[in-house]
């Protein structure tokens, strides 16, 4: 027991050094603006550490009370113990850049998770507001909230998945991303490195973009919606596996069985269409903008893919569904 609390408060004091990084300097104001930012409500640091700690207190104690058999002691021990020995075997590498993401990515998804929870709370309780028709009521007010209300969904589905390691959630991180240039290509798409990217390649998109009319808005959004289901059956299908740069384990089932990278494919679906009244503002060169995002994407597409290689299982997966994005094209 006493080896228990030593290595769960590590794990608790690494997490939240991290997350104090990213509550300190403002990088998703930066990215995102003060709508989605971290800074959206204030003394918000104080409230996100606390879901933290009964999150992961409440979650994650009756899940790390549960040892591997083969496993001697906690991972961060053995990296440790690794690091001591001069020993750093293929295990303490894999346990060392699990750690890596999930100390870039639990800060992220723990604020962004409230955030979103604190916006759609507002917006539920928000009567100022009135409506003529119901095209108006769906453009100004239920697209926006069904939009973060399936941001939501995505975010505690990720959060969980990068909190939470179990074998009897069959999630269990078999292996991380090896190559720099994957970590690249996957960590320039959040903050802090987004924020950077930005100032150079500027994102025209918008999910809430107007197109022409209020009819014609209603239209392309209610198709947007649908996109967006398919994303999020996408990230339900993987359930607590949702990780980046990493295997938890082949799926298969679901939008799966179709496309091999159904999340980036609707992600970019809804980019390309919400860039077009962007066109009225600025020019036809933002295309090159969307153009470069969308190689980044194959890229991560690509380079996970050679990653899952190493997994047999994958590779039959492969062997049975052809297509990455679109079906008999590509």
């Amino acid at each position: 027991m006493k080896s228990f609390f030593k290595t769960y408060l590590l794990e608790m004091l690494m997490i939240w050094c991290a997350l104090g990084l990213y509550l300190l300097v403002p990088f998703g104001e930066l990215t995102y603006g003060p709508q989605l930012g971290f800074y959206y409500h204030e003394n918000n640091s104080i409230a996100i550490l606390f879901y933290l700690a009964c999150l992961y207190s409440v979650i994650g104690i009756p899940l790390f009370l549960v040892k591997e058999k083969e496993e001697s002691g906690s991972k961060l021990l053995y990296l440790v113990n690794s690091f001591l020995q001069k020993k750093f075997d293929y295990k303490a590498k894999t346990i060392a850049l699990a750690f890596g993401v999930k100390l870039f990515f639990i800060p992220l998804m723990i604020p962004w998770t409230v955030e979103f929870a604190v916006v759609i709370k507002e917006m539920l309780f928000d009567t100022t507001k009135t409506y003529s028709s119901f095209v108006l009521y769906f453009n100004g007010y239920l697209f926006l909230l069904i939009s973060y209300l399936i941001g939501f969904t995505a975010l505690v589905f990720y959060s969980f998945g990068y909190l939470i390691e179990s074998r009897f959630l069959n999630n269990k991180i078999k292996s991380v991303e090896p190559t720099i240039f994957g970590w690249v290509v996957t960590l320039i798409c959040y903050p802090l490195f987004l924020t950077f990217v930005l100032i150079a390649i500027p994102f025209y998109t918008n999910d809430m973009a107007f197109f022409k009319s209020q009819e014609i808005t209603f239209i392309i959004r209610i198709f947007l919606l649908l996109v967006m289901t398919f994303k999020i059956w996408s990230i339900a299908v993987l359930g607590a596996k949702c990780s980046n740069l990493t295997n938890r384990g082949i799926v298969t089932k679901g939008p799966y069985r179709w496309v091999r990278h159904p999340h980036y494919l609707a992600k970019l679906i809804v980019w390309w269409i919400t860039l077009i009244p962007a066109f009225a503002i600025y020019d036809f060169w933002i295309v090159g903008t969307m153009i470069f995002w969308t190689v980044i994407y194959v890229l991560r597409a690509f380079t996970e893919e050679n990653h899952l290689r190493a997994d047999e299982e994958y590779v039959a997966y492969c062997s049975q569904v052809k297509w990455r994005f679109i079906p008999y094209i590509f």
